[in-house]
């Protein structure tokens, strides 16, 4: 699977709150942390505060193509942020990938993932092997392909 960059523009949204369809994340607090609608060929993800993205329910050739369309008055680059943060590991998801809370570091073997407890110390002990020679290779978010697509 290859990301191509975020594409800026205007969109028509639904309304996330009234449709029967949307699923809502809600933080600890109580508050929308976000929605995510499936309409037909389309996946919808709308970050409360940021921007609606749209992106399709299937890759094309392999791909996964966005749209977003920023909130007034919003930082696009916290909007691209956001992107790879937290769509596109949805994405991967919605494409039938793993995506596990850890850190993946590059090894002549291949990938080798920690994962751990929150605030566990997973970031700093990459850091630290990092400074050994392995390359930090995903942070936060590991995509994980468990059906071994070529």
């Amino acid at each position: 699977m290859r990301v191509d960059d975020l594409y800026l523009t205007e969109l028509e949204p639904p309304d996330f709150p009234s449709d029967p369809r949307t699923f809502t994340n809600y933080r600890s607090n109580g508050k929308v942390e976000y929605y995510t609608l499936v309409d037909g060929d389309d996946v919808w993800f709308r970050l409360e505060r940021l921007a609606t993205y749209r992106f399709p329910r299937a890759p094309e050739d392999g791909v996964l193509r966005c749209a977003a369309m920023p909130d007034p008055d919003v930082d696009v680059a916290k909007v691209i942020d956001q992107f790879y943060r937290t769509v596109t590991p949805y994405a991967f998801q919605e494409y039938g990938y793993e995506n596990v809370h850890g850190c993946a570091l590059g090894t002549p073997a291949g990938a080798l993932v920690l994962f751990a407890a929150p605030r566990s110390g997973k970031t700093t002990l990459a850091a630290a092997l990092e400074g050994r020679g392995l390359p930090i290779i995903a942070d936060d978010a590991v995509i994980i392909d468990a059906a071994g697509r070529p």
